[in-house]
């Protein structure tokens, strides 16, 4: 315990916010994947995580990027600002969305992504493949 004081403490105050940035950010992230755990259960689960963790991995990325944004918006500029704190915000939750997009892309390609809610939707309920042809009423 003592060790990780001291290591704490060498640290340079820019370092440690950023850092608690980071933390808070997961935390954030955390939360906020538990409370949308029924839509994004399915999610953990068709890229493959483990269903015990899930949550918890989803919202990994936004320690990391938490952290590294804080110090190149605020930290860095030395500029400490409401909308530096909105901007590190937006940004951290862009880029763990991004992270887990291209995570999902990874694993079932751009096509999956890119097919469009109503093409999965018509499919899932006729029970066949969408048809290729226009439709009556596109006409």
């Amino acid at each position: 315990m003592n060790t990780i004081l001291a290591r704490w403490s060498d640290l340079s105050p820019s370092r440690r916010w950023s850092l608690l940035a980071g933390i808070y950010a997961f935390g954030c992230a955390a939360v906020t994947a538990v409370l949308l755990s029924d839509m994004l259960g399915l999610f953990a689960e068709v890229i493959g995580l483990p269903p015990t963790i899930s949550m918890l991995l989803l919202a990994s990325p936004a320690l990391v990027a938490g952290a590294a944004i804080w110090w190149a918006v605020v930290e860095r500029s030395g500029t400490y600002a409401y909308h530096r704190g909105a901007a590190f915000g937006l940004l951290t939750a862009l880029v763990t969305g991004a992270a887990w997009t291209g995570r999902f892309v990874a694993v079932w390609g751009v096509e999956m992504l890119t097919a469009g809610p109503s093409r999965c939707w018509s499919a899932s309920r006729s029970g066949r493949p969408p048809s290729r042809e226009p439709s009556s009423a596109s006409r």
